[in-house]
């Protein structure tokens, strides 16, 4: 068996094998054996006709095709190992001539890197350095994650805990209230939660109760609905953004449908109810993702693209 290795861009190598006739005639005798045993051949049992009534019958390009899926394997693995080559992944094979049988293969093999002289960069290193403050920031926050939280008996004040049940509803809409059982709040001073000015009412009330909480939302507080009464599934507060800081709260509210129990569905009838709800937002409130712009019939990286337009002309 004679093998040529040519080295080819892209990490791949050529291979061209010739196989010797003795070889090819001992794989097509054994193909005529199989072909034999599955092919009915008139006047002749299963296994029993001849290689020349076999190959008058079926054709010699039939029994050479049944004659490679076994020879072909074997000689591609004796030239790979032969020549030292590394494969990573499965060859392509073209039939170059079939007297004498030459069979080509393209394999690929592992890319051939030159670090050159590597060591000799070199990259400054950043100074780190933490803000005032920040050090202890983070210690705080370790220990309020894994504190062990006790009872007390006494009124709500800073740095506590507080777990109620809350029932929040807005003067002058028709939605139904929210109500929500054991929801926990971490009462910290110039924290957030729910609505600005919420954990300041809550400083001094005592356990127990029920407590009545009553306080005018800032008018850069918004409340989102999707057109329609329907009662909204989940609130989401949005407190932080990544390396941005917001001088307001955004709260959105998700709202199901008719059609669908938990998020809106891309049917024409949603879509026009979408528009009512796009027509109704206030100046300076944006709809973005799959949910706020309907895009569902989208990939992730459609969405994401409207949402770095929208930012980008609020950027001008």
């Amino acid at each position: 068996m004679g093998v040529t290795a040519e080295r080819l861009p892209r990490s791949l190598v050529a291979l061209e094998i010739e196989v010797d006739d003795e070889r090819l005639e001992a794989q097509m005798d054994k193909a005529v054996r199989r072909l034999s045993q599955r092919v009915r051949i008139p006047g002749f049992r299963p296994g029993k006709a001849p290689r020349m009534v076999v190959e008058r019958t079926l054709g010699r390009p039939a029994l050479l095709q049944e004659a490679l899926e076994e020879l072909l394997p074997d000689v591609y693995n004796e030239a790979i190992e032969a020549e030292d080559i590394q494969a990573i992944g499965q060859p392509e094979f073209d039939l170059k001539s079939t007297e004498p049988l030459v069979v080509s293969a393209t394999v690929p093999v592992r890319p051939t890197i030159d670090l050159r002289d590597y060591r000799s960069l070199r990259a400054p290193r950043p100074e780190v350095e933490a803000p005032d403050g920040r050090v202890e920031e983070a210690l705080t926050s370790l220990l309020r994650r894994y504190a062990t939280l006790e009872p007390v008996d006494r009124a709500v004040q800073w740095d506590d805990v507080v777990r109620m049940d809350v029932t929040v509803s807005v003067e002058g809409q028709e939605e139904p209230p929210h109500e929500e059982e054991g929801a926990e709040f971490a009462v910290t001073e110039g924290n957030v939660v729910s609505l600005p000015g919420f954990l300041e009412h809550l400083i001094g009330l005592e356990r127990g109760g029920p407590h009545q909480i009553e306080f005018a939302l800032p008018e850069s507080v918004y409340f989102c609905y999707y057109a329609g009464s329907e009662r909204f599934t989940r609130i989401v507060e949005y407190k932080k953004f990544t390396r941005h800081k917001a001088p307001t709260t955004l709260i959105t509210m998700e709202i199901p449908t008719n059609t669908s129990k938990y998020y809106p569905m891309p049917f024409e009838s949603e879509k026009a109810k979408a528009k009512q709800y796009f027509d109704l937002m206030p100046d300076g409130v944006f709809s973005i993702g799959r949910a706020g712009s309907y895009l569902y019939n989208v990939d992730i990286d459609d969405t994401i693209d409207h949402a770095m337009t929208v930012a980008a002309e609020l950027k001008g």
